[in-house]
């Protein structure tokens, strides 16, 4: 999703006549902003303006490209393209069995998942990203990367499971790599928001990762230690 995002940012996005780009939510987020009573309240200035951490966080990324947005009486094909990428999302980060939306249950038999999924596939394969007036085909891949992930999981990824582990169902949302990222992330930012840390600096970053929050646990044991026994002492004194 946040490869969507920064795209869109970037480029625009065609479907026939039809154009999306970042500046029909930003058009839609300026007139958020004037209103006393607001229908997406978690819209605000990291979604719409992300720094270059912010643009990392997939959180910040599947707000902007979500349903509550799609409310707001965006571009016909801003709303087409926001409603198809949040509905590809739900597939792919299924956490529960059961979900009020059908999209977002648990893989399994009688889910008929690909089903759903025709329309926004078709709707996907003929987008064109642009730009200015000249088409990108090389640079940008993550419509043609969601399509094969969303074609993979049932088709590939599930029936193996199924057939070999005995899986009854599927929570899509444990195949991301989002922990590993979000790990690297924080080495990124203990190590001095460094892009390419040596290695001697990514061990630096791994054990105070690691070891101080120990040691501030470690801290909190002692001094409810202490406190107790003063507490023991008083009353013995008594």
């Amino acid at each position: 999703m946040t490869s969507v995002r920064n795209n869109l940012t970037k480029y625009s996005f065609r479907y026939g006549e039809h154009v999306a780009s970042w500046e029909d939510i930003e058009i839609v987020y300026s007139r958020e902003l004037a209103l006393q009573i607001r229908s997406a309240p978690k819209l605000n200035e990291k979604q719409i303006r992300p720094n270059n951490f912010n643009k990392m966080k997939v959180k910040l990324a599947t707000q902007v490209l979500s349903h509550t947005v799609t409310a707001l009486n965006v571009h016909m094909l801003a709303l087409k393209f926001i409603e198809t990428f949040d509905s590809i999302f739900d597939c792919v980060n299924s956490s529960s069995l059961q979900s009020t939306k059908v999209l977002k249950c648990a893989l399994c038999d009688q889910t008929k998942r690909q089903d759903f999924m025709k329309e926004p596939i078709g709707f996907m394969k003929k987008l064109k990203v642009f730009n200015g007036n000249q088409e990108v085909k090389g640079r940008t891949k993550c419509p043609k990367g969601w399509v094969m992930t969303v074609n993979a999981i049932p088709i590939l990824i599930w029936e193996h499971l199924k057939k070999t582990r005995d899986f009854k169902f599927l929570l899509t949302r444990r195949l991301n790599t989002d922990p590993i990222e979000n790990f690297f992330g924080t080495i990124r930012r203990k190590g001095g928001n460094s892009d390419n840390p040596t290695p001697s600096q990514f061990t630096r970053a791994l054990r105070k990762l690691f070891l101080v929050p120990s040691f501030h646990r470690q801290k909190e044991i002692v001094q409810l230690i202490l406190t107790r026994s003063l507490q023991i002492l008083k009353r013995s004194q008594k």
